[in-house]
């Protein structure tokens, strides 16, 4: 599966019909540093694409995701999008503007819970599941462990994808710097958010990020012989092979609606090739 070109190219129709829809609920939202139209578009072609009957998504606060991702459903009859966060922010500033431009009865396919992730048994949400897709936006080590042990073995029964926020692809700036530029190494994401100027980024392969689930994640991915799937390079090379589509896209799509780096990456244990392995959990019943 390489999602996002196809994606991009087979629901351009669909972004050009909605863009104007996109473009207001974006700029409703006005969070633009979290998720830009263009990276909107981006999530929203491939949830199209992949055509989910539930949507998880991990990690909320301004809403940017829960928007498009409650939008999108409303194009999948039947699709559900579960939201879960420990932030207030929707609730207090988003969803209200949300509502003045939509309606009450727009949120019909959304559900969202202030709650700590860690304390949800997600296995009565995606038992009864076709297809899932897992927007894990949602950082540390704890709930990466959680998804990993809990909700990841749920996942590979089914047909699943997982999105990955915050991350950028080294092979796309092979000239930019790879210096320290004077700043420290990367300790975590908690060290680099105190003091942005003085600690670095993370860089492992591909990877160049910030947020601390990416270790866990790449781990996982190789144990189970699956790839980390970068958006921007796909993106990349499948327009390189084919430009005709490339140009179709650029007629088609308005240019705010579309851009070639988008800064995610993608997973799926439906392509494992053998016998699928999890970690045990560090966490014990009631613990956070």
């Amino acid at each position: 599966m390489r999602l996002p070109a196809q994606a991009f190219y087979n629901q351009r129709n669909t972004i050009s019909e909605d863009s104007g829809t996109l473009r207001a609920l974006a700029d409703t939202v006005a969070w633009p540093n979290d998720l830009t139209l263009a990276q909107w578009c981006s999530w929203y072609a491939a949830t199209l694409e992949f055509k989910p009957d539930l949507i998880i998504e991990l990690g909320r606060g301004m809403g940017n995701s829960t928007t498009l991702f409650t939008l999108a459903a409303h194009r999948m009859p039947g699709a559900k999008v579960f939201s879960f966060c420990l932030s207030e922010q929707w609730d207090r500033l988003t969803r209200p503007k949300v509502r003045s431009l939509t309606g009450e009865e727009w949120f019909a396919p959304l559900s969202t819970y202030l709650i700590d992730i860690c304390q949800v048994d997600f296995t009565h949400l995606i038992t009864p599941a076709k297809r899932v897709l897992l927007l894990w936006d949602a950082h540390g080590y704890v709930v990466a462990d959680r998804v990993l042990s809990h909700i990841m073995p749920l996942l590979a029964q089914k047909e699943h994808v997982v999105f990955c926020h915050d991350v950028t692809d080294n092979r796309l700036y092979a000239d930019g710097p790879r210096g320290y530029m004077g700043k420290t190494i990367w300790r975590g994401m908690e060290s680099y958010y105190a003091s942005p100027e003085t600690v670095g980024r993370t860089n492992i392969f591909w990877l160049n990020t910030v947020v601390d689930q990416f270790i866990p994640i790449l781990d996982f991915c190789w144990r189970n012989r699956i790839e980390l799937r970068s958006t921007d390079w796909e993106m990349k090379e499948d327009f390189a092979k084919h430009p005709q589509y490339y140009s179709e896209l650029q007629q088609a799509v308005p240019e705010d609606c579309f851009s070639m780096v988008n800064h995610w990456a993608y997973f799926t244990l439906n392509e494992a090739p053998g016998p699928l392995t999890f970690p045990a959990s560090v966490l014990k019943a009631g613990e956070n």
